[in-house]
């Protein structure tokens, strides 16, 4: 990586100034919180979140996609990975509730 490079992949820890993986909840770095929707039948397959500069092909190939029958559809972008995080955990609860069960894709709670 070229000069900065690591601390641009990986942010700053807000007022710290200590280096943070881009998955860590201490991210400052712009983070989708998106859904796949089955194309069939437009019903959500998975609430999820990524930070990937170029979603949805950052995070799930083409093929990936054609084969579960699903689109990406960003549903916010945050300023933060915890406030994405946050958004996340409330859209599984209150699917779990509506449904009694988490989407298709969704393995459970973070």
């Amino acid at each position: 990586m070229g000069k900065g490079g690591f601390a641009a992949a990986a942010g700053l820890a807000a007022g710290t100034g200590l280096l943070v993986h881009g998955n860590s909840a201490l991210s400052t770095r712009p983070t989708e919180l998106y859904y796949l929707l089955n194309r069939s039948t437009g019903v959500i397959d998975k609430i999820g979140v990524t930070s990937a500069e170029n979603a949805p092909s950052g995070r799930y190939s083409e093929a990936y996609l054609r084969a579960q029958n699903v689109r990406y559809e960003t549903q916010y972008v945050f300023n933060s990975r915890a406030a994405a995080y946050l958004a996340e955990t409330l859209e599984l609860t209150f699917y779990f509730v509506a449904n009694g069960s988490l989407p298709r894709l969704n393995k459970g709670f973070r």
